[in-house]
C-alpha cells in the first residue's frame, strides 16, 4: 500500500499516524486504530500480512530456554500448587493410627482395673461364702447343743468379785462342742470390762471382750477339752494379750463339770 491510498484520504491517513505514535493515550489510540482498520478492507489485509511478518521474525529470532531458568520456574509452579492428597490421606492415617493407640492403652488399663475389681469382688464373695458357711455352722452346733439329751447344763455363779455374775455352760463330751451364755453382768467403771479366756493347748486365749451385756441369750462357742478351764477376768478397757487372773470372777472345770455329772447320773 502507498503512503497516500486512493481509498484512504489525506484526512484519515493523518488520523492513522496520530493513533499510532501518539504514546500519551494508549488505550484510546488502540481503539481508534481498531476502528480505523475494521473500516477498510485493504487497511485490514495490509495489517494481516504485517502480523504474519512480526510472527515470523518474533520465531526466526526466538532463542531456547536456559533450561535452569525453566526448571527454577517449575519449581515455583509446584512450590504454590496445594499440597500433594496422597500426602494429606498419609498424615490422616497416622493421626487416626495414633488416636486408636491412645485408645488401646485407655482401653487396656481400663481392662486391667476391671480385673483388679473382678477379683475383688470374688474375694469379697468368698469371704463371705466363709462367713455365712461358718455362721451356719455355729447354729448347727448350737441347735444340737441345746437339744442333745448329752449336753450337761451349769450354771456359773460369780465370786465375791462380782457376786451377780451369772452364766450357763453347754458341755456335750459325745459332741465335743462347748458353749457359754452370759445371762448377767455387774456394771464395772468405764476403764474397765470383762473378758472370757479359755484354755487351749495349755495356754489361755482370750474368747473376747464383753463390755456390756447387749444379748443375754447369745450364745458364745468355747474350745472343747475334757479337762480344759475357762474363765471370766475383769481387764482394763480394751481387754489384754494375757488374763488377770488375780481379778478373775469365775471359773469354769470343763472336767468338773462332766464328773458331777456322772455322779449325778
Amino acid at each position: 500500500m502507498s503512503a497516500q491510498d486512493p481509498k484512504f484520504d489525506n484526512t484519515q491517513q493523518e488520523e492513522l499516524y496520530k493513533a499510532l505514535f501518539d504514546l500519551d493515550k494508549d488505550e484510546l489510540n488502540s481503539s481508534k486504530i481498531d476502528e480505523i482498520i475494521t473500516a477498510h478492507s485493504e487497511i485490514q489485509k495490509h495489517y494481516d500480512e504485517q502480523q504474519e511478518l512480526l510472527q515470523f521474525l518474533i520465531a526466526a529470532k526466538a532463542k531456547p530456554c536456559d533450561p535452569k531458568v525453566l526448571e527454577q520456574s517449575l519449581k515455583a509452579v509446584k512450590k504454590h500448587q496445594p499440597q500433594n492428597f496422597g500426602k494429606i490421606i498419609q498424615y490422616v492415617a497416622a493421626s487416626v493410627a495414633v488416636l486408636l493407640g491412645i485408645l488401646s492403652v485407655q482401653l487396656y488399663q481400663s481392662n486391667l482395673q476391671l480385673k483388679a475389681e473382678q477379683v475383688l469382688v470374688q474375694s469379697q464373695i468368698v469371704n463371705l461364702e466363709e462367713d455365712v458357711n461358718v455362721q451356719l455352722e455355729d447354729l448347727r452346733n448350737q441347735y444340737i447343743v441345746l437339744n442333745s439329751p448329752h449336753t450337761i447344763k451349769k450354771t456359773i455363779i460369780g465370786n465375791s468379785r462380782a457376786k451377780q455374775l451369772k452364766a450357763i455352760a453347754y458341755i456335750n463330751p459325745i459332741k465335743k462342742l462347748s458353749y457359754i451364755n452370759v445371762q448377767n453382768l455387774p456394771k464395772l467403771t468405764q476403764d474397765k470390762c470383762y473378758q472370757i479366756w479359755t484354755e487351749v493347748n495349755g495356754g489361755l486365749v482370750s474368747l473376747g471382750v464383753i463390755k456390756n451385756l447387749e444379748d443375754p441369750e447369745k450364745m458364745l462357742r468355747m474350745p472343747f477339752a475334757e479337762n480344759a478351764l475357762s474363765f471370766i477376768t475383769i481387764e482394763n478397757d480394751g481387754g489384754n494379750f494375757t488374763p488377770n487372773l488375780i481379778d478373775q470372777v469365775a471359773k469354769i472345770s470343763y472336767q468338773n463339770i462332766i464328773e458331777a455329772d456322772k455322779v449325778s447320773l
